[in-house]
């Protein structure tokens, strides 16, 4: 056992019922103030248009891409349309996408010159020479 752990649990040994009660609050709330600033800190690095992934409920293995970024968790969007919220620490990003991946992120998160260049491509098609 940790030694600090060892010093807070001989020091919570002459704590009433109460003020177990208490330091367990006190705990709780240290222990979501720390997740959270996991959640902000993960979430900083990713942004709108990243090729992500990550684990569902069920095991699988899920590709999308972010959508929209919030204070703590990533909006990603899949192939099929469906999109779900999730904190950016269950996030990983993908190094070596699938084309129709990022075709599919060219369609729904384009970047500045995707979609200057789009005009280019329209213009050259409608050209006569």
């Amino acid at each position: 056992m940790n030694d600090n752990l060892s010093k807070i649990l001989k020091l919570t040994s002459d704590l009433t019922k109460q003020e177990l009660m208490l330091l367990n609050q006190a705990i709780v709330a240290l222990i979501k103030t720390k997740q959270d600033v996991d959640f902000k800190i993960a979430a900083i690095s990713f942004n709108k248009g990243d090729i992500v992934s990550f684990i569902d409920s069920s095991g699988v293995r899920i590709n999308g891409v972010v959508t929209r970024k919030n204070l703590k968790a990533l909006q990603i969007t899949t192939p099929d349309n469906y999109y779900v919220n999730i904190p950016a620490t269950y996030v990983k990003l993908e190094k070596t996408p699938s084309k129709n991946l990022v075709e599919f992120r060219r369609k729904i998160a384009p970047t500045h010159e995707e979609m200057c260049a789009i005009p280019a491509i329209e213009i050259k098609k409608n050209s006569f020479h």
